[in-house]
């Protein structure tokens, strides 16, 4: 039957259209370009790379938690900004919809 073989072919591009994926990324970067404390958003998330959250070593562990609580203070103004916040939700919402 025809109707049976009938497929649909759903692309990645298809799924960044709909959820507006790239516009909501260039409006968050633009943010992000923002200072806080003297320093870039994307400066201070860099460090933390520093610390992996991976590591078996407790003590070790325990530093990135530190550091992550610390990042996460400083940076709580920025992301709980309304703009921020509608984006997140935005997409969330819409990649649930696709």
């Amino acid at each position: 039957d025809q109707r049976d073989q009938t497929k649909f072919r759903y692309s990645q591009d298809t799924r960044r259209k709909e959820t507006k994926f790239k516009k909501y990324t260039n409006l968050l970067q633009s943010t992000e370009r923002d200072a806080v404390d003297g320093r870039r958003v994307v400066e201070w998330e860099a460090d933390m790379s520093a610390y992996s959250k991976k590591t078996l070593n407790f003590e070790a562990f325990k530093l990135h938690l530190q550091h992550k609580n610390a990042l996460n203070v400083r940076l709580a103004p920025l992301y709980n900004k309304y703009l921020s916040r509608k984006l997140r939700l935005g997409n969330y919402s819409r990649r649930q919809i696709t």
